[in-house]
Formats: structure tokens, sequence, C-alpha cells
């Protein structure tokens, strides 16, 4: 059942807001969501603030505690370290074929999300840098002509967004992920996929370790 269009409005609105304010560290990992305050805050309804809540929880950016309710999510070490060899293993299988595949009309949407995505780290806009950094990820992979590994790769990049909340602050990094991206686009108009799988196993290892660093040795 599709929801009446003012509450699709209040969802995707609300939905943006709290997922900014999660990745941007205005709510810290383990802060409860309470959801009559956020509906008194947001002045929409509990069964919205549900849906929020869930879609919330499917991006892996909160978790649910019985009895406790919903809290922001920090993901263990474990949990970071399984996700980061399964990315590995996955994406390196489908850019394989994403470089036999790629086309002159495929590369150049993904140069424009570069571009897009380095002029919104300039300016520090979270909302543009999360959106063209997923654009230019996403359009890669979806070239492999693998539905199922392409969802795969785009749910478990979903769970590792929640690393963006400690490396948003690091200069060094968003360098780092300017030049990787770039090096990447050169892989793909080479075609060589052995440098482009080595390039791209990097770029996931620098948001691995940066997130890692910040846990307890413990998590």
């Amino acid at each position: 059942m599709k929801m009446p269009r003012s509450q699709k409005d209040d969802f995707e609105k609300v939905l943006d807001i709290l997922e900014y304010k999660i990745l941007s560290g205005l709510l810290n990992p383990r802060e409860r969501l309470i959801e009559r305050e956020l509906a008194e805050e947001y002045k929409i309804s509990t069964g919205t603030v549900r849906k929020v809540l869930k879609e919330l929880t499917v991006k892996n950016l909160i978790i649910h505690m019985p009895h406790r309710g919903a809290f922001v999510a920090e993901p263990t070490r474990k949990e970071a370290e399984d996700i980061f060899h399964t990315r590995i293993l996955l994406e390196s299988y489908a850019l394989e074929s994403v470089a036999r595949n790629m086309t002159k009309t495929r590369l150049k949407k993904i140069e424009t999300y570069e571009t897009a995505f380095e002029k919104k780290l300039q300016t520090r806009n979270l909302r543009g840098i999360l959106k063209y950094n997923r654009l230019f990820h996403q359009s890669i992979f979806e070239t492999c002509g693998n539905v199922i590994v392409s969802e795969m790769i785009d749910q478990l990049r979903n769970r590792s967004r929640i690393w963006y909340h400690y490396i948003r602050g690091d200069a060094r990094h968003r360098e780092k992920s300017i030049q990787e991206h770039r090096d990447m686009i050169a892989c793909l108009r080479s075609g060589n996929a052995d440098k482009l799988k080595a390039v791209n196993e990097t770029h996931l290892n620098s948001g691995y370790k940066s997130y890692t660093g910040h846990l307890p040795l413990m998590a």
C-alpha cells in the first residue's frame, strides 16, 4: 500500500534530516532515538516515524535493541572487518566485468559524478558529498552486468556508510579519496582491470582503517 503524497513528503524529509544528522555527527553512535520525541519535533505521525526508523535500519545507520528502542549504529570491529573483506571479494569480481563493459557514455557519466563530488568536498556540502560519492560508485558497479552482484555491493556500501561519521573531518582522507577516484577513472579509460582492482582495494582500505582506528581495541 502506497503512502499518501503528504505522508511520503514527510517521510522523505525526516529520513533525509536524520540520515544527515547521523553521518555529520550531530547524532552520535549509541544515541537513542525516541519515536514520540521525533514525532513531536518534526510534527509527523508516529507511524511515519516508524517507517523512517525502519528505513534507517535498512541503511544500517541505526539498530533496534529489544525493550530499549532505536539507537544510532556503531558496527563492531569484527562487523567492519567482515564487511571490508566481503566487499573486496565482491567488488574485485565485479570489476573484471566492469573493465570489459565500460562504454564512453558510461565513463562520461562517472566523470561527471566525480566532478560534482569534488566540488561538494571543497564546499563541505555533506549531502552533496554523500550523493555524488554514491552515484560515482554505483554507476561503476552497475556496469558489471550482474544485477544481483551490483545490488549486493550497494547493500554492503550502505552498511559502510556509518564509517563516514569518523572520517568526514580528515582532510588527508578527502584528498586521498579524490586521487583514488581519479585513478579509478584512468583505469576505466584504459581498461586495465588488474590495476582497477588494486586501486579500489586501496580505496576501501582507507575508509576501513580510518573507521577501525577510532574503535576501542575490544570493539
